[in-house]
């Protein structure tokens, strides 16, 4: 996991801070914490960061320097209401069982006037997204069938269920094909079929993708958002 190229991405994990504006004051959640990425990115600059993930055995991997980790479903946190001044999730939504659910206990635990940082890779625009998609679905089983968005429809779904956008940022970053695949946990079967969907494609249809060959190696174009949201403060706090 941690070899996947999006997870070490310092530039992604600089702009997803930089969106978070972390202070020394704050409490801080990153929700789908994996091996703790984000948390070691941010824990420095706060006074409390707790990492929350499914799975024991990311936690158990999770980077010295990333604070306190706690297993739990992000749809059931164990955290009071308004606990948390900063809360981030990197491409993890999407894991989520029930992801409306999930936002309703990020919109719970997040303070009054809180930042909300949540970040998820997209599909290209147009009539490709279609194929995209199903090359998605054989690679990510565990991908919930709601969480495949462009940009513009994923800052919908955010401001619909109480999310509101409060800024975006869409990085476009090349990354390797037998990266992507040979450190995600995916069955040669599987991987089989993505490289014969991809060889299959038109000239023209790879063009569409941002598909590429360097040195032998194929490259495509990952397309992530990341978003500034927030939990509005009541009208009582606010006056």
């Amino acid at each position: 996991y941690d070899h996947l190229d999006w997870v070490r991405d310092d530039e992604s994990l600089a702009g997803l801070a930089d969106l978070a504006v972390p202070r020394p004051t704050d409490t801080f959640l990153d929700l789908a914490t994996g091996t703790g990425a984000v948390a070691e990115t941010i824990a420095a600059s706060v006074t409390l960061a707790v990492g929350v993930d499914l799975s024991l055995g990311m936690l158990r991997t999770r980077r010295s320097k990333s604070g306190f980790a706690v297993q739990a479903m992000a749809e059931r946190l164990p955290f009071s209401d308004d606990a948390f001044d900063l809360i981030t999730c990197r491409n993890g939504l999407h894991h989520f069982c029930d992801p409306r659910a999930g936002i309703a206990e990020i919109r719970r635990v997040a303070r009054p006037g809180g930042r909300i940082v949540i970040s998820e890779s997209l599909v290209p625009e147009g009539s490709i997204r279609h194929f995209w998609r199903s090359v998605m679905e054989i690679k990510d089983t565990a991908r919930h069938p709601d969480m495949y968005f462009t940009a513009d429809e994923f800052c919908g779904y955010l401001n619909k269920h109480g999310l509101p956008v409060h800024s975006i940022r869409v990085c476009r970053r090349p990354f390797s094909l037998a990266n992507w695949l040979d450190n995600g946990c995916i069955e040669p079967e599987r991987q089989d079929r993505i490289r014969k969907l991809l060889d299959g494609l038109t000239e023209a249809r790879k063009r569409e993708l941002h598909m590429s060959t360097k040195d032998g190696e194929v490259w495509l174009l990952r397309r992530t958002a990341i978003v500034l949201s927030g939990r509005p403060r009541s009208r009582t706090a606010s006056a």
